[in-house]
């Protein structure tokens, strides 16, 4: 039998030689067999930076492993690739998984293998009305809705559109999500953020919190400091900020804090370094032991998962790297094998997506960075605490914003932009629950009483009381 041709590709996010792969489609004789996608780095680094698809996500999982992995990778040689007929993914429908392997000079493999799905899809039924472009996978191990289509911009009201669909249906139709008001209180400072009705500007200050109902919803912020510095709150500046903060002189995390804060429909935002006094010790001591009160009863939490520092900022304008699917059509020629990848079929629609995606979404920078990793175990804790004791109360719901998409996090469901509609009641969504587990309680321990030790190996030795 021959190759298997695809009759439709978007071919300007292929390079030339992922192009032929693609087109040519897996022979019978090769699966699990591998062949030459580049035979030298020149090459494979010139796709990259032209923005293909295939080799721009191959690239990122080898500079994570050189960055953060096991080892440090020697340089890129060749990279290889094989066709496999996953059945994993899809038991009862044709799925297919095409792996790109990068090796050294010596011929050992340098980097995580980089998988790329092409789930069967039926184009039939008509998309959710917030969903431009939509397809849906024919399997039950997926959600059935992706999105087709994003755009190029995270700052766009279409992707603060899905965020607050993501936040009212959670507050309104998960029971587990709900959060008491009944004993709760609110943090002892908050950001009020406004915007001006004739500009776009945003105005904010420092207010208390006496005098505002129990109910008043806020926003939390997660990110990491870094090496940079940036303006805080001190005993010198606290009251020229309560009259008005200094939002330009903000650091751009800040100022993307304040705008989703805005775009999102809230009003107040806690902010760390700007709602303790930074160079007070009682009032950081203070405040810091109220700190899973305060994240426990925000309405969701803003994390910048996926940004170093507070230079960069974490709503970007032009995402790093494209996470949006691409529509594949494979024709089937009559075939002998058993293989269900190579049985007779008709003209059949795939989406070819980046593999995995619960592993991307905890290789942001903030799950390896210490003090940000004692503000996820306090919630993790917490999550972990309200669902064995069946509580009320609701720790966070967190929107992780990292530099490709944003992801949505609830006790009930995971999802991001390219799958909307999140991963509750599929059997791949487990394996979510379990890397995320993983990725939140690398070395916790924890006793009966809610103390938790935080083991950060050669970084940071912590220790927070849950009480």
């Amino acid at each position: 039998m021959g190759p298997v041709p695809v009759e439709s590709v978007l071919e300007s996010r292929f390079c030339q030689k992922c192009q032929e792969i693609v087109s040519e489609g897996p022979d019978t004789k090769e699966l699990l067999e591998r062949r030459t996608h580049y035979a030298d780095s020149e090459r494979f680094l010139q796709a990259v930076q032209q923005g293909c698809y295939i080799c721009s996500w191959t690239w990122r999982d080898y500079r994570w492993t050189k960055s953060h992995g096991r080892g440090v990778p020697r340089p890129v040689h060749h990279t290889m690739y094989e066709w496999s007929d996953s059945r994993l993914l899809q038991p009862d429908h044709n799925s297919l998984e095409l792996v790109i392997l990068v090796f050294d000079k010596a011929g050992t493999r340098q980097a995580r293998r980089a998988c790329f799905w092409f789930l069967d899809s039926a184009l039939e039924g008509d998309c959710p009305s917030s969903f431009t472009t939509c397809a849906y996978i024919s399997a039950d191990r997926f959600p059935r809705t992706i999105r087709g289509k994003l755009n190029v911009s995270m700052r766009s009201e279409e992707t603060f559109f899905l965020i607050r669909q993501w936040i009212q249906e959670c507050h309104g139709k998960h029971p587990e999500c709900q959060l008491s008001t009944n004993q709760r209180k609110l943090p002892t400072r908050l950001v009020k953020v406004e915007a001006t009705t004739k500009s776009s500007k945003i105005s904010a200050k420092i207010c208390h919190s006496e005098g505002l109902p129990k109910a008043t919803p806020y926003l939390t912020l997660s990110h990491c400091w870094g090496s940079t510095k940036f303006l805080t709150t001190t005993r010198a500046n606290l009251s020229s900020f309560e009259t008005a903060l200094p939002a330009s002189s903000l650091s751009r995390t800040f100022q993307d804090a304040l705008f989703a804060t805005v775009n999102l429909g809230f009003q107040y935002i806690w902010i760390d370094s700007l709602c303790i006094v930074q160079d007070d010790p009682k009032d950081w001591e203070k405040e810091a032991l109220l700190m899973h009160d305060v994240y426990r009863n925000s309405s969701c939490n803003i994390s910048a998962s996926g940004f170093s520092n507070g230079a960069e900022g974490f709503i970007l304008d032009e995402r790093r790297i494209n996470p949006a699917p691409m529509a594949v059509s494979f024709h089937r020629r009559p075939s002998r094998s058993k293989s269900s990848a190579c049985q007779n079929a008709t003209k059949k629609a795939y989406q070819m997506i980046y593999g995995y995606p619960w592993q991307e979404l905890h290789r942001g920078v903030i799950f390896r960075r210490a003090w940000t990793l004692q503000e996820q175990f306090l919630v993790s804790v917490l999550i972990n605490r309200g669902l064995r004791s069946k509580s009320n109360y609701q720790a966070n719901n967190t929107v992780h914003f990292e530099d490709h998409q944003v992801y949505w996090e609830c006790k009930r469901t995971i999802a991001s932009e390219a799958w909307p509609c999140g991963w509750q009641d599929t059997s791949l969504g487990q394996l979510f629950r379990k890397h995320f587990q993983s990725s939140f309680q690398l070395n916790l321990k924890s006793d009966s009483s809610d103390n938790v030790s935080f083991d950060y190996s050669s970084q940071m030795s912590t220790v927070a009381s849950i009480d």
